[in-house]
């Protein structure tokens, strides 16, 4: 069992903005983020070696974070304070020879100080890309097999409601969604072959990994939201063969 804490302050150089079309001189230039992080957790071996458990809580001390918003055509960083709480845990375990399972859990609190949107609506708001809950799950098993290793694997993700954009606007939230993946595949005894099979996102989960707002420019013809979404279901194969 090993037991840390840690402090640290960091400082992120300010700068300026490339405003579109007639500056606002009070939007032009941003300043330095310092933000100052506090973790205390721990690192374990359990079952004469065969699990892994690290934990890990955090706490993150914002000053004048850089937030940053796209508007029409316009990249725009601008300063706030704000917070991040969270605990980070995972569990690696070998339960039996050839056998493991990975499990992993993320769960966090973000607030960024008195926000203020395009509409003039001040408030305090999420970080973006800052899910709540993250989890992720895997389980592997080999075995030898034509004097080689067959190995099959299974792992998901979790992802809670997630903002892209400071605001937390409606049109750039997404709901929460769960994606699998799974694999199968041969690496010969001197590991320099290998093959495989793989279906990902098996349940031909549809869902949105980033958005581009414009929906501000309607008056240039631009008032729209782009939505990037993932790849469906797709199934491959490859064949590997090293050098050395």
């Amino acid at each position: 069992m090993l037991l840390y804490a840690g402090v640290s302050r960091g400082v992120k150089a300010g700068g300026f903005n490339a405003v579109f079309g007639l500056p606002n001189p009070n939007a032009v230039p941003y300043g330095k983020e310092t933000p100052v992080t506090y973790e205390v957790g721990f690192k374990s071996t359990l079952i004469n070696g065969r699990a892994l458990w690290n934990t890990s809580l955090y706490y993150y001390d914002y000053q004048d974070y850089q937030a940053f918003a796209f508007l029409a055509l316009e990249q725009l960083v601008f300063n706030t304070d704000a917070e991040v709480y969270g605990v980070d845990s995972n569990l690696l375990i070998s339960p039996i020879e050839g056998l493991d399972l990975n499990l992993g859990i993320n769960i966090m609190d973000t607030e960024a100080k008195n926000v203020g949107n395009p509409a003039g609506f001040v408030a305090d708001r999420k970080l973006p890309n800052a899910p709540d809950v993250q989890f992720t799950g895997m389980a592997r098993y080999q075995w030898p097999l034509a004097n080689g290793t067959m190995a099959i694997q299974g792992d998901l993700t979790y992802q809670s409601e997630n903002s892209f954009i400071i605001y937390n606007d409606p049109a750039n939230t997404i709901d929460g969604y769960v994606v699998g993946n799974a694999r199968l595949s041969w690496t010969s005894g001197d590991d320099r072959w290998s093959a495989a099979v793989f279906v990902k996102n098996i349940g031909d989960k549809e869902y949105i990994t980033s958005i581009s707002n414009n929906a501000s420019f309607a008056a240039f013809g631009l008032g729209h939201v782009q939505r990037f979404y993932a790849r469906p279901r797709w199934v491959g194969g490859q064949v590997t063969w090293r050098w050395n």
